[in-house]
C-alpha cells in the first residue's frame, strides 16, 4: 500500500517473508543510513526477526529519515572528536543525584546538526501513525492479528498508531502485541493507559537507562521529565511490560545492531542463528563504552 496523508509522501508496506499466516508482524525503522543497491535499510535491522511467517518492515519517509540517519553520526562523531562525549556521560552518570542535568554548552553548539532532523522526523511519525491506524482499523489486513514492533521512532509512530486507534470505534481485536523500543514518546501512565483498549497481548515498553542521545534529543519536544525510552512505564495493568535493556544497549544508535538479542528479551522470536554481537566501530555503537568506564571511576573519585 502506497499513500499520502497529513503531508506523508512514502508509506509502504514491504514483505519481510513470502509466506501467508493467519498472524501478521509488523516491523517500524527509527531511521536510516544510505542505502546501496544491494541492500535495504528498512529491511537490514529485521533479518533476525521470526515473530510469525508473514511479516512486514514499513517503509516510511526515506528521505527524511536517511537524512536523520547522516545527522545522528555526524552529531555523535563531533561530540566525540571534541571531547564533549565523556563530559555528557559524566553528567548522565550523576543524574540521579542532581534535580536536572545541565547539558555541556559545547554539545549544545553542535545541536543544529541533530535538531532539525529529528524534529521533522519525530513529526512525520506521528502523522506515519495515524496513517497506519487508518490502515489497521479498514481491515486491508483482513480478520487477522497484527504485532507491531519498532524502535526509536519507529516506536513513536506505533504510539501514535495506538493512540489514535484507542479514540475510534472497533479499535479492539486488531492489535495482539505491540513491542517499543527506545520509543521517543511520553513516559507518563495517563498516556499509556488509552493503549491497553487497543492490545489485546503484551504492551511491552522496552528502555535503557544509559541512553544520553535520546535525552537530549528529546531536550525540547517537552517540557516533562519522563521519557518511555529511558524508564518504566509505572502503568498497572496485566498487559503492561517494562523491560530494562540497559546492559544491552548503550546508546540509542545500538538498538538496531542489537535486536536479536533484545527481541527475545520482549518476547519477539528471532531466527535459531542469528547473531546479535556488535563489532568494534559498528554504525550503530555511539562509540561511549570506553569513556563510560572513564567517567564511572572519575565520578566516584570526586564523589568520594
Amino acid at each position: 500500500m502506497s499513500r499520502r496523508v497529513g503531508g506523508v509522501q512514502e508509506f509502504v508496506f514491504k514483505p519481510l517473508s513470502e509466506a501467508r499466516h493467519l498472524h501478521i508482524t509488523v516491523a517500524i525503522t527509527g531511521w536510516i543510513l544510505n542505502e546501496d543497491e544491494s541492500s535495504d535499510s528498512f529491511l537490514t535491522p529485521w533479518k533476525a526477526l521470526d515473530h510469525s511467517p508473514e511479516q512486514y518492515s514499513l517503509r516510511w519517509e526515506s528521505d527524511h529519515l536517511r537524512t536523520l540517519g547522516t545527522a545522528l553520526s555526524d552529531f555523535v562523531t563531533s561530540t566525540i572528536a571534541n571531547g564533549v562525549a565523556t563530559e555528557v556521560l559524566k553528567h548522565t552518570f550523576l543524574s540521579t543525584l542532581l534535580a536536572a542535568i545541565t547539558w555541556p554548552a559545547a554539545l549544545l553548539k553542535v545541536a543544529d546538526i541533530i535538531d532539525n532532523p529529528w524534529t521533522m522526523c519525530a513529526n512525520r511519525a506521528k502523522y506515519c501513525g495515524h496513517l497506519l491506524a487508518d490502515v489497521l482499523l479498514s481491515r486491508k489486513q483482513g480478520h487477522r492479528p497484527v504485532t507491531l514492533v519498532g524502535y526509536s521512532l519507529g516506536a513513536r509512530v506505533i504510539f501514535y498508531c495506538l493512540t489514535e486507534m484507542a479514540v475510534r470505534p472497533d479499535c479492539q481485536g486488531i492489535v495482539e502485541d505491540a513491542v517499543l523500543l527506545g520509543a521517543p514518546v511520553s513516559g507518563n501512565a495517563d498516556c499509556w493507559a488509552p493503549l491497553t483498549k487497543v492490545v489485546a497481548g503484551r504492551l511491552v515498553n522496552g528502555y535503557t537507562r544509559s541512553d544520553w542521545l535520546l535525552k537530549f534529543l528529546y531536550r525540547t519536544a517537552s517540557a516533562q521529565s519522563k521519557i518511555a525510552g529511558l524508564m518504566p512505564v509505572e502503568l498497572s495493568h496485566r498487559i503492561m511490560c517494562n523491560v530494562d535493556l540497559t546492559e544491552i544497549v548503550d546508546g540509542h544508535r545500538s538498538y538496531p545492531s542489537q535486536l536479536s538479542r533484545i527481541l527475545p528479551l520482549c518476547g519477539v522470536h528471532v531466527r535459531a542463528d542469528s547473531d546479535g554481537d556488535v563489532k568494534a566501530g559498528d554504525p550503530g555503537n555511539d562509540g561511549t563504552e570506553q569513556e563510560q568506564e572513564e567517567v564511572a571511576g572519575a565520578t566516584a573519585s570526586e564523589i568520594h
